[in-house]
């Protein structure tokens, strides 16, 4: 991370500490829009959200994607089709998506004994 970026966390426990990285933890009973809320307002270069769990959360990180952030993000989802679905699903407008979204890597947990 370097001294001119601004990367904003939005998780809700933080495991480790990353320096130059500010990370807002959701256990302070802060809401997941408000904490991105907050890192938008903070204009946030990077931002990585733990979840996008609600169509508020969605429609600010899209926006903050639109408004040049990069925006890193989990969201429950088996593949690139079904993450787009969801997105649709919280209330995000197709046509931004196209502009919003550069990637979507799905990653499925291998049983053990599989590996």
């Amino acid at each position: 991370v370097s001294a001119e970026r601004r990367v904003v966390a939005v998780v809700g426990h933080a495991a480790y500490e990353i320096a130059g990285v500010t990370q807002v933890e959701l256990e302070s009973g802060l809401a997941r829009a408000g904490a991105l809320r907050a890192a938008l307002d903070a204009d946030a270069d990077v931002v990585a959200v733990d979840e996008l769990a609600d169509g508020e959360t969605a429609a600010l990180a899209l926006e903050a994607a639109l408004a040049g952030a990069l925006v890193v993000a989990g969201i429950p989802a088996p593949d690139a089709e079904a993450a787009r679905a969801r997105l649709v699903g919280l209330g995000v407008e197709p046509f931004l998506l196209d502009h919003a979204v550069a990637g979507v890597l799905a990653l499925r947990p291998v049983p053990p004994g599989r590996r």
